[in-house]
């Protein structure tokens, strides 16, 4: 059997219907009678799906670089409007002629996990569905808009909101409290614009899952979501079950960094603008001059973790496929979008300098080392692992590349990027990072289990449940005359608006990173090699065996909590000291 060529739709306008319409036409016209048959055309199906999705892709990643690019925003609507439901219908029409082909028993194994999401895609199919599912995007679209147009207004000076961020790490704490209430003046001056766009995404997916059977008494939204993002392994009571377990283990150890917060900044109580500055204050709060600086250091990290990586990374840099410096009117977050008609992914981020900048980078260029890793999976889809493992990727090369921070010291050189004191700052910050991302997760987790489970949930009942939420798990710093505002603080969090109920990922993916890290630490070599051989399988295996295949187990319960981050929060407290 001839696999599909990778150019074989290169001529094809995917932002024309009608030409798209032609090629499905032709697609349906293919015997699938026998197995050589069916294979050809699941291969080539694949490879009209990456020209569809890496155009719709493009257009998303030139949108995010410029919100205020007019052109590039009806670019996105019309592609949203005009391709999206003949693609979406004719994808189900290729998903039923796999199912109906009587070869589709004498498939090989490789394509068991296909033939399962074909089942599944097809069960929650409805035509119905499909304006609804633009009407979603165009929603989001208005969300990373209002998003990329905001400003912070700081000493006279207005400021992208990632740039004002950064200075919530300054010493100064009079001008962090000045940084943190204009940050949340811009908040509440946005709020009900942002209400309403999730007002409406609410009805818009509550009605999505009823139209496919997932009505109330069904589990809703939560369960069509599940079932849409094949959770397989895990349900919504498991997360709510995490949800207890990390209140009871990890809550606890927030008072313990509370505490030595306190101590180390002399400020009690500490109060939301005290959050982000170093516990060590030994080091600048943006290490990194410019753009270049970051990405020379983040090359040498690769480096040391497997030469491999870096000349990855320079096939990126050198393609132009890095965009990270913050800026006015550019969308907010960081991401690596893999556009599959392209033989490189894109990295898009919003850096200005701080230290923060480098886990970001290594995050997301662990996405981008999987992406590469996976494109030589003949099936498109499996080029796309789930993405509880996807995140694996990303955190194990975080926690892979904060454990060669020494070998870079010892490298030295004129061109070193970082002093000893850089390296004790990251580490201590990255620790942090990876003990309060699982109250994170389980915050914002609960949050959208239950607005889901109530979705004529009014605003006001809204804002409240985030404050109560935030109370039980980041109960440490004193919001007393802020009461309000704290209310708001999740419509920073762009997860609920363009990736709805995907948050729990990271959570698991951190207790996969962190085993990762300890195999590592015992073999470097064996472990990366285990790491780089999981990442090339893609999403041709079950989560169970990702995980295993690079040396982790795939659990979410209180004893993996305790037995995997305690450890952090002892070693953090050490250097601390």
């Amino acid at each position: 059997m001839n696999d599909a060529p990778a150019d074989a739709y290169a001529q094809l306008d995917p932002a024309d219907p009608a030409a798209l319409e032609a090629e499905l036409h032709a697609l349906m016209e293919v015997p699938v009678d026998e197995t050589d048959a069916l294979e050809s055309f699941l291969l080539r199906g694949g490879a009209l799906a990456a020209r569809v999705l890496g155009e719709g892709s493009r257009r998303m990643v030139a949108m995010n670089r410029n919100t205020e690019d007019a052109a590039a925003m009806t670019a996105v609507i019309g592609f949203q409007r005009e391709v999206g439901p003949a693609w979406e219908r004719g994808a189900n029409a290729l998903n039923q002629r796999l199912l109906q082909s009587p070869a589709i028993g004498a498939l090989p194994a490789y394509y068991g996990l296909y033939r399962r999401d074909a089942v599944t895609a097809a069960e929650l199919f409805r035509e119905s569905n499909v304006e609804l599912g633009i009407l979603e995007a165009e929603l989001g679209n208005r969300f990373q808009q209002l998003q990329g147009a905001a400003t912070v207004e700081v000493d006279g000076e207005a400021l992208p909101v990632p740039v004002a961020r950064q200075l919530l790490q300054e010493p100064d704490r009079a001008l962090r409290e000045r940084v943190w209430r204009a940050a949340m003046d811009r908040t509440e001056a946005d709020a009900d614009a942002v209400d309403d766009i999730f007002d409406e995404m609410v009805s818009v997916r509550s009605r999505i899952a009823a139209n496919a059977g997932f009505g109330p008494a069904e589990g809703g939204y939560v369960a069509y979501q599940f079932k849409a993002m094949a959770r397989h392994d895990y349900t919504p009571a498991d997360c709510r079950t995490f949800h207890g377990a990390v209140e009871r283990v990890l809550v606890p150890a927030l008072h313990r960094i509370a505490a030595l917060r306190s101590k180390r900044l002399g400020i009690s109580p500490i109060r939301p603008w005290d959050l982000n500055v170093s516990l060590l204050g030994e080091g600048t709060a943006k290490p990194f001059r410019d753009v270049d600086h970051l990405i020379g250091t983040a090359r040498r990290i690769f480096r040391a973790v497997d030469p491999r990586f870096e000349a990855d990374f320079d096939r990126l840099a050198g393609a132009g496929r890095l965009d990270l410096d913050a800026r006015p009117a550019k969308a907010p977050g960081a991401y690596m979008a893999d556009i599959a008609d392209e033989p490189l992914p894109f990295i898009f981020a919003n850096s200005t300098g701080g230290r923060r900048d480098l886990m970001t980078l290594l995050h997301e260029g662990g996405h981008a080392f999987h992406a590469l890793l996976s494109r030589p999976q003949r099936l498109m889809s499996y080029r796309w692992a789930p993405t509880e493992f996807s995140e694996v990727a990303s955190m194990s090369m975080e926690l892979l590349g904060l454990d060669v921070l020494d070998v870079i010291l010892a490298e030295g050189g004129p061109d070193q990027p970082l002093s000893a004191v850089d390296v004790k700052e990251l580490r201590a910050e990255a620790l942090l990072h990876v003990i309060s991302l699982f109250p994170m997760v389980a915050r914002l987790d609960a949050f959208q289990h239950e607005v889901y489970a109530n979705p004529s949930m009014d605003r006001h009942v809204r804002r409240a449940l985030w404050a109560e939420l935030d109370a039980r798990y980041a109960p440490t710093s004193d919001w007393s005359g802020l009461e309000a505002q704290r209310g708001l603080s999740w419509q920073g969090v762009p997860h609920p608006f363009t990736h709805p109920l995907y948050f729990i990922e990271y959570a698991i993916a951190q207790l996969g990173a962190l085993q990762v890290r300890a195999r590592a630490r015992a073999d470097r070599s064996q472990a990366v090699s285990a790491y780089r051989g999981a990442l090339a399988l893609g999403g041709s295996a079950p989560l169970d065996h990702l995980f295993a295949t690079a040396g982790a187990q795939l659990s979410m319960d209180e004893a993996m909590l305790e037995a995997l981050v305690l450890p952090v929060v002892d070693a953090l407290e050490g250097l601390l000291g």
